[in-house]
């Protein structure tokens, strides 16, 4: 297994918080993050997703907008958010040759994102009883 998380340890720049900017639509997003949060704004509500874009370089300002304008969040977010988190990591990943080889250096080795206690979902929670899609998608993209 390799476990990893936003912090500075071995593996995190598989994380989306991760300094790595990605180019969509001819825009520049400084990490996945803000893409990530973009996304769930970006064909009903263009000026959200701007915000999240060049509000900040920092990907916890993207994680705050789209938590703060959830209720604004596309209506079928929860059914696609998945398969946009791949197409973003495809981005990544095709943008960023070390990424890519970062990735592929994991070989078949399960990877797990822990992120804390507060990611059931994209992480494993505190506890290990989450999704770890992240870790997942990564997985299916490797």
């Amino acid at each position: 297994q390799i476990v990893f998380s936003d912090e500075s340890q071995p593996f995190c720049e598989l994380s989306n918080y991760a300094p790595y900017a990605v180019v969509y639509r001819a825009k520049e997003y400084p990490t996945a993050e803000h893409l990530f949060q973009a996304r769930k704004f970006l064909e009903h509500r263009p000026l959200f997703a701007e915000h999240i874009r060049r509000g900040s370089d920092k990907p916890q300002f993207a994680s705050d907008m789209g938590r703060r304008w959830a209720p604004e969040t596309r209506p079928d977010w929860e059914e696609t958010r998945i398969e946009l988190m791949e197409e973003i990591l495809e981005l990544k990943l095709t943008q960023h040759a070390k990424l890519r080889r970062l990735l592929l250096d994991t070989g078949d080795r399960t990877l797990i994102y822990s992120p804390g206690t507060h990611d059931d979902f994209w992480g494993n929670a505190a506890n290990g009883t989450g999704r770890n899609e992240l870790g997942r998608a990564l997985m299916r993209r490797r």
